[in-house]
């Protein structure tokens, strides 16, 4: 009887506090790389990462995408970065943007989408991160990974992160019609991001639009 109610207090934790995911052990990997130690030394001036390139590579079995590796998009200061990894022979896609930022009590929070297609088939999900430095030169320390969007976050010590994708440029650049499983619940579910001219706005998504993204071929990784 004690077995049981163990199994089922896990069973229910599992449900109700976490996520069910099995990311690549080589994408996780080169993630953590990525942005513990790649990316402070960008915000530090960084040129060349040929050796970087070459760790990532023979380490993780990951290739970066671009000469420059890192940049910001264009009309903001969201940085994006681009890699990919194989999977029997299939090449996985992947861009991470950072989303959203905020400082709250000397520390710097930053929220990162992973968004990945399979040979050019989106997933329907993207992942998610957390990271918390002491600032945009220091080496991050990653405190969640997530499938799911979540624009407020409470971190230990009852500290409440918020993280609005408040630039529609970047947004337009995440596509949460295209990753809809992530965003399901949220604020940006049937959301889509439309331009007049050469300025974004956000806008509900017609029926056509709703059914086509979500009849969309989608990787079944």
């Amino acid at each position: 009887m004690k077995r049981l109610f163990f199994v089922c207090f896990i069973f229910l934790s599992i449900q109700c506090f976490g996520e069910e995911f099995n990311m690549n052990i080589n994408l996780e990997n080169a993630m953590n790389y990525c942005i513990t130690e790649l990316i402070p030394k960008y915000y530090n001036g960084q040129k060349d990462f040929d050796e970087e390139r070459n760790i990532l590579y023979t380490k993780f079995l990951v290739g970066l995408q671009g000469d420059t590796i890192f940049h910001e998009i264009q009309g903001t200061e969201d940085l994006i970065f681009n890699f990919y990894y194989l999977i029997n022979h299939d090449k996985q896609i992947c861009q991470c943007i950072k989303i959203s930022s905020l400082i709250k009590d000397s520390k710097l929070y930053e929220y990162w989408i992973l968004n990945i297609s399979d040979r050019g088939v989106p997933y329907k999900y993207a992942y998610f991160y957390i990271t918390k430095s002491e600032s945009k030169y220091s080496k991050r320390e990653i405190i969640d990974i997530s499938i799911k969007y979540k624009e407020s976050y409470r971190y230990m010590d009852g500290i409440d992160l918020l993280f609005p994708i408040n630039n529609l440029i970047t947004l337009y650049q995440v596509e949460p019609w295209i990753h809809m499983e992530s965003f399901k619940g949220t604020k940006y579910e049937n959301m889509i991001v439309s331009w007049k001219k050469d300025t974004p706005y956000l806008r509900k998504m017609n029926l056509f639009e709703i059914l086509y993204y979500r009849l969309l071929k989608k990787a079944k990784r």
